[in-house]
């Protein structure tokens, strides 16, 4: 019986991992585009013109005019990380009060919330990094996934 219940477990794992790359995937395109519209947000507050929204790897970028100060161009930068993590609080906190059993659709929300926060606090605070070599959110991007793992499974 012992041997059933271990079999199940790791059964159930796997599972939970092949859903959770699955949905990870597919979900990075919509979280991107929450991103994104966070800047364009930020940009029309304070009349600041967008010509666009290009992807570059590894990662979306917003094409904008420059902004009037210094402190406008943080905040724009600060908002498309802040815009998501906004976003996608109220939906990972609907999908808990559902008592949906559908744990990695959760998992991969927790995950894009957290990535999404630091995202927004690196892409602000390191902004000539960032613009630079976007690629340094990669780790943090790792370890949401990592952490939403160990907490979801």
């Amino acid at each position: 019986n012992e041997m059933w219940e271990n079999i199940t477990m790791e059964i159930n794992k796997m599972i939970f991992i092949k859903e959770f790359v699955i949905k990870l995937t597919f979900a990075f395109i919509p979280t991107k585009i929450l991103h994104e519209f966070g800047h364009v947000l930020a940009c029309y507050i304070y009349n600041v013109p967008v010509y666009g929204i290009v992807f570059r790897f590894p990662d979306f970028i917003t094409l904008h005019g420059a902004p009037s100060t210094e402190l406008i161009l943080k905040f724009i930068k600060y908002s498309g990380g802040f815009f998501a993590f906004i976003v996608l609080i109220p939906f990972l906190l609907l999908i808990k009060h559902a008592n949906s059993r559908d744990i990695g659709t959760e998992a991969t929300v927790f995950s894009y919330s957290i990535y999404s926060l630091i995202n927004g606090l690196v892409e602000g605070y390191y902004l000539s990094q960032y613009e630079t070599n976007p690629s340094i959110i990669v780790p943090f991007f790792i370890i949401s996934i990592i952490v939403s793992y160990f907490i979801y499974n």
